[in-house]
């Protein structure tokens, strides 16, 4: 099971992939859990480790930005954030691959190595309790979020003003009977 960021637009900087998977990639002794900055086989762009109990709930994220990614993963309490000797595994990645922002999503996917099916057809379930997502880089007046201030934003600012005049307009200019 992958949750991972995908630029589908662009595949400079290898989609800006950024991954957290969970997998044994075959092998049942094979750590289980991973990190990766794509390319994944570029070494040092990658950290694997073990979740001891993999049916406990596992909270993962990564924090981005443009001279690292910090990825932590803790178990259920997620108060262990704050205390670093509670975080289960900890990787700062400050690589050459670190891609630039640009318009990349979040996606989850739960895929076949090499499009084969298990050996084994037991039923996988993964749940997810929550997601969120938090832009530490709010641009001042970036209206619809795109990571820049342009004329998208002014026009969308414009549409909102209208749709609000347009409304305070209706109130104000309600048709009345003449005499």
């Amino acid at each position: 099971m992958g949750l991972f960021l995908w630029d589908e637009t662009d595949c400079a900087f290898n989609h800006r992939e950024i991954d957290i998977e969970v997998s044994h990639w075959l092998d049942p002794q094979a750590e289980n859990y991973q990190f990766v900055v794509q390319p994944y086989d570029t070494p040092g762009n990658r950290n694997r480790f073990v979740v001891a109990d993999p049916s406990e709930p596992v909270t993962s994220r990564f924090l981005w930005d443009p001279q690292r990614i910090e990825f932590q993963s803790v178990g259920a309490n997620t108060l262990a954030w704050l205390r670093k000797e509670d975080v289960g595994a900890d990787w700062s990645y400050p690589g050459n691959d670190n891609p630039p922002a640009g318009h990349e999503n979040v996606r989850l996917n739960l895929w076949l190595i090499g499009g084969q099916q298990p050996e084994y057809l037991e039923e996988i379930e993964f749940v997810i309790e929550s997601f969120s997502f938090r832009s530490l880089f709010e641009i001042e007046g970036d209206i619809n979020r795109d990571g820049r201030v342009d004329l998208f934003d002014v026009a969308e600012l414009a549409n909102r003003w209208l749709e609000d005049c347009h409304g305070i307009m209706s109130l104000l200019c309600r048709p009345t009977t003449l005499k």
